[in-house]
């Protein structure tokens, strides 16, 4: 039985709201209506909560040891970065957000990564391979 965040269809509220939010959002850019300023962070929390209101508990989600004074004065920048974590969907999470807010939200983001980089290393090995094998044949016939 595999891990519930590795599970094809996400089981978790907060992964459900985030492709709700993303749908959402799209769906409306697509039909034209006028958009929010951050209408992925307020679509993700409205789909999470139920509430159109984003409050600092709501915030406390990405990091729980958030106080009022951090927020205060920084709530556009928290909102822009979960809007932008949102957006790409994992691809990119700016500060003030925590590095695992991404897996936590999309967990696919890490899977994606690793294999890049597994068959870009798998890319690099084939070619010293067929380099070597090149060197060593043209070796064999100039002897």
């Amino acid at each position: 039985m595999s891990a519930r965040s590795q599970a094809l269809v996400p089981l978790s509220a907060e992964q459900q709201a985030a492709w709700r939010a993303v749908a959402e959002t799209e769906k409306r850019r697509h039909q034209g209506n006028t958009l929010a300023e951050y209408p992925y962070a307020g679509a993700f929390f409205r789909c999470l909560n139920g509430s159109r209101r984003i409050s600092l508990s709501d915030l406390r989600f990405f990091m729980p040891s958030l106080t009022a004074e951090e927020l205060r004065g920084n709530r556009s920048q928290w909102l822009y970065a979960v809007d932008v974590l949102i957006e790409t969907q994992g691809e990119v999470c700016l500060l003030p957000l925590p590095g695992d807010a991404a897996e936590r939200l999309f967990p696919s983001v890490r899977f994606r990564v690793r294999e890049r980089s597994r068959h870009k290393s798998a890319l690099v090995m084939q070619k010293y391979s067929r380099q070597q094998a090149r060197e060593a044949e043209q070796k064999a016939r100039a002897y």
